[in-house]
Formats: structure tokens, sequence, C-alpha cells
């Protein structure tokens, strides 16, 4: 920049003792471009047109002039003359893409770009503006190839460090557009949009600290911007700095008292300045506890804590209860790491029976660099895993590890010691222990086969059916013998009841004189009405079993059958 002041000045010498000079004359506007001096510019080259109208150095100057002025028409009007003239005229095909990259005729300004560079690789605008189409195009490797030349070309050049930036943070790849946007903020301190812009790409980042004093340089130069003013709120908030954050929200609301962001930004600034005091109180009460090697108890956490009476009950629940965890909400990567730890606590609890009573001094013993909230959130980790009601399947996979813990002692088949002796982590340990749960006599259901399909029923032959735990058709006593054999081969049945003489007709009920359907145990039919009207037999007064109780039994055994 030093070096295009220093030609400026040595032009307007050579014009102050030749004002007719014509590539002075040129020269001059063009550096006055470069600058950005635009209005200087196309005075000089309208100076220059009056003394050869139709000087393609003169022409195509002010169509460049009137392009970044977005005159864009009158632009093309005078690079369609210049083209007649000299239709290779590299410097009118630059200005052309600008024209068309502009009216977003994109795809027809590249190669109008690819020309101009032709005359010169290195020209870092004409590279700045290819990386915009392509950008522009969707078309981002070849973007990024454009700027990364740009910016190699004209390390000073702003524009290309901005295009460079906007499209990494296009691609979410906040570090880059950072560093690019950082670039351009130091060659272009008095950009505020650039400030802020520069401002989302270091949160973005995570680098919240760079993120605030960005937007500080927007707010040095527009200290009225509610929307900066949210932002810088929001990184504040992140850092865990809540008074300040308070102060950015208050100073957006002073500006606009309707602006939601920072109505919300407040609202959440004020519940997590009020958490962390919670959090301040709940550590001395951690250390208090450490000192104590128990859990303190209520007049000792107010008198020796310095617990304020208004936040005595919020410091003990915060202390003594766990965060409630919904493991389907959090990352993947978050339970692998809440596993890891979790392996880690595990190794520190004594026993099953002690994992009952572990509590956040315990886990913040076992981790002392984890602050307490994600310690009391690991310690909601291993709560939930204790109660979290799993059933063995084999898509755990987890065979080796079955066999390896059937080496333990039996009374080492639990969560704690399954996850000391074999190094797992506490979801692992609780998958191994309720496996090994098949192996201690029944308590779990597990099929290892497909059940087979029962068999169809033949229709009935008569009225009456044998009395059996489950109502079955039976055809005449001779075919249906082989049947029955089988039957019973497969599956209990409870032993039959006496019954009377077969006789030749159908039985009836005695209650209500219709056909019997079932034989009760004292040996008396009953009919459908009597079934379904349940209560008691009409003969021995003894309860009749319900349709509700007869599905339930057909069910417990077929489960039975699932085990065998």
């Amino acid at each position: 920049m030093s070096r295009l002041k220093e030609a400026l000045e040595a032009f307007d010498r050579t014009l102050s003792l030749n004002p007719g000079d014509r590539v002075a004359l040129a020269a001059k506007g063009h550096i006055l471009l470069d600058v950005g001096r635009i209005p200087e510019a196309l005075k000089v080259f309208e100076d220059g047109l009056i003394l050869e109208h139709d000087n393609l150095d003169f022409l195509g100057g002010k169509a460049t002039c009137l392009a970044y002025e977005s005159h864009f028409d009158d632009a093309l009007s005078l690079l369609a003359v210049v083209f007649q003239k000299d239709p290779n005229d590299y410097g009118a095909h630059r200005t052309k893409g600008l024209c068309l990259l502009r009216t977003d005729h994109t795809a027809e300004a590249i190669p109008c770009f690819e020309f101009a560079l032709k005359a010169n690789p290195n020209d870092g605008v004409a590279l700045t503006w290819t990386g915009e189409a392509y950008a522009a195009l969707g078309k981002t490797d070849e973007a990024l190839k454009a700027f990364d030349a740009a910016v190699e070309a004209s390390p000073e050049s702003v524009d290309a460090w901005r295009g460079k930036g906007l499209l990494h943070l296009k691609l979410e790849q906040f570090p880059a557009a950072a560093d690019a946007l950082g670039h351009a903020t130091e060659i272009r301190p008095i950009d505020k949009g650039l400030w802020y812009t520069r401002g989302i790409a270091e949160d973005r980042a995570g680098r919240f600290d760079a993120a605030v004093e960005a937007y500080d340089g927007a707010l040095r130069i527009d200290a009225r911007d509610k929307s900066t003013w949210t932002s810088k709120g929001l990184s504040l908030l992140r850092l865990k700095r809540f008074e300040e954050a308070l102060k950015c929200f208050d100073a957006a609301l002073a500006l606009d008292p309707a602006f939601e962001a920072a109505q919300n930004g407040r609202a959440t600034a004020e519940e997590r300045f009020h958490v962390s005091k919670i959090e301040n109180f709940a550590e001395a009460v951690v250390r208090f506890e450490k000192h104590l090697s128990r859990p303190a108890t209520r007049d000792e956490v107010f008198r020796y804590c310095s617990v304020p009476l208004e936040s005595l009950d919020e410091v003990i629940k915060y202390v003594n209860e766990p965060v409630p965890l919904a493991p389907d909400r959090v990352e993947a990567d978050e339970l692998r790491k809440y596993e890891a730890v979790g392996a880690a606590v595990l190794q520190h609890v004594e026993n099953e029976r002690t994992l009952e009573s572990l509590r956040l001094t315990d886990v913040s013993t076992v981790l002392p660099h984890v602050d307490l909230e994600e310690a009391r959130t690991i310690w909601g980790y291993i709560d939930w895993v204790r109660d979290a009601p799993l059933e063995p399947t084999p898509e755990w996979h987890n065979d080796d590890l079955i066999r390896q813990a059937m080496d333990l002692p039996k009374e080492e088949w639990n969560l704690v010691d399954l996850a000391r002796e074999l190094h797992l982590g506490p979801f692992e340990a609780k998958k191994l222990e309720v496996s090994l749960k098949i192996f201690e006599g029944g308590g779990y259901k597990i099929t290892t086969k497909a059940r087979p399909e029962p068999r169809a029923k033949k229709p009935k032959a008569e009225a009456h059916v044998v009395p059996s735990r489950k109502e079955r058709t039976e055809d005449d006593e001779e075919t249906g013998r082989e049947e029955d054999a089988e039957a019973n081969a497969r599956k209990p049945t409870p032993p039959k009841a006496p019954a009377k003489p077969a006789e030749s007709t159908a039985a009836k009920c005695e209650t209500h004189h219709a056909p019997g359907v079932e034989r009760h145990t004292c040996g008396v039919w009953l009919c459908k009405a009597c079934i379904e009207a349940g209560g008691a037999c009409p003969s021995c007064k003894a309860p009749l079993v319900t349709p509700v109780d007869r599905e339930a039994r057909r069910k417990d055994r077929e489960a039975d059958f699932g085990r065998l």
C-alpha cells in the first residue's frame, strides 16, 4: 500500500509538469482504483476521455469504475466499444466478468475471468472474483483453490481474505474461517461487518475469548448495534462470565426492549448466574465433606459452609441428587465419555451395596479435575445404568465376556465387581450382569430357538371337551388317541378329573338344561351360560375358573414351554 502511494505521488508530479500525459493519467486512474478511491479514479478517466475519446485505457478504466459503483449496464456499453477495437483486451474481459457476476450470470462470468488470467495468472482481483463465481455455483473445491491463489498473489487483499473466510464459514470449517477473517480485520480494522462475521466464526470454532474480542472490535465502530451486543453476551455465557453477559443483554435491550434474542439471552444468563451461585456453595459443601470423610448435616452446611438460608434447600438437593439423565437425548460421544469416566469411578466403589450410597463427594474425589456439574452428570449416568431395565439379547455379542465372568465367584456377578475385575464401563458391566442372570435359575426368559407354530385344531365332533387348563377340541375317542399321546409328550396337562360314565346322549347342564360344554372337577356338566357367568359351581359351590384366569394360565404354560 505504501508503494502505491509513492507511485501516485510520482504520477502527480509528472502530470503537474505535463497535464496531457495519457500514460501517466491512465496509470494514476488505475492506482486510485486499486486503493478503492473510485470517484477520484472515475474523474481521472473522464478527464482522459476528454483528451482522447477512444483511448482504450480510459474507456476500460471508466467501465471498471462504473462496475464498482454497480452501474453494470453503462459499464457493459463502454466495454462493447472496447471489444470492437480490441476483442482480446484482458482488462475489459475482467470487468465484463465482474458485471456478469454481479448480475447473476455467474456461469458466463467464469470464462471472462479465465481469459483475463491468461495475461496475468497472479491477478489477485480476478482470482478473488473467480472464487466468488465458483462458490456461487456450489463448486467449493474450485472456489477454495481460487481464494488460496488470490491470498497468495495479493496478501493485502481484504476481499480475497473475506471471500475465503465466508466460504469456510459456509462449509462449517469454523477455525479456518476465523483465521481468514482475522487477516481481513487486520488489513481493514474499520469494517464493522468483518469484525462481526469474525466474531461468529470464532464463537462457532469454540474460541469464545477471541469471539468476545471480535465483537468488541465491531462495537468500537458502532456501539448502537443490538445484534452485536447480544452475540457478545452469548459468547460470554459460554465462558460462564454471567454478570458481564447480563450487562451486554441489558445494553441490547436498552436499544430495543422488544428484541427477542436479547430477552431470551438475559433470561438464560439470570438462570445460569443463579445456578452458578448454587454450584459455588455446593463446592464448599463437597470440600467440607471431604474433610469430614462423611456426609455433612443440614446444620453443618449452614454453619460451616456459609450457605445462606434462602439457598440451603437447593444446595443440599444439588449435593445429594445426581443429574437426571435421559441417555436417548445424549450424544454418542458424550455417552462414550461417561462410560470411560464411569469406569474410573466404579474402580473406587467398595462393593455393590455401597454403590447405593454413592455421593457427589465420592465422584468428585475420584475425578478432582472435573468440574462439579460434570461430576454430578457422571453420577447421574451411573445411577441410571444401575437401575436400567435391560433384558439379555444375543445382539450384545458379549459371549466372551460372559465366559470370563463365569470364572469369577458368583457373589461377584454384580455391576461393581464386574466393572472392577474386567475393567468395564458401567453400561457394559450392567449388560454383563443381566446376561449372567440367565445362569442363576430362571429369573430371566430367553429364547434360543424359534417357538414352533401351534398345530391347527380339528373341528369339534361333540359338544363336550376333556376338562383341562386349556380348551382344546377332541375327535372321537378312536381317532384322537394318537394325537393326545403326541400332545402329552410335548406339553404337560393337569390330571383329568374323575368323570361320570359316558352316556349315549350328550350330557346337559343340571341348572339350565342346556348342552354341557365343560365338566367341573366334581363331575357336574356346565353349559356355556354357567362358564360365562363365572362365580361358583351350582353343585359343589367351588369357584369356577374365569376366562381371564384361563387365558393367563394358557400364557404361563406357553412361557414355560419357551424355556424348554
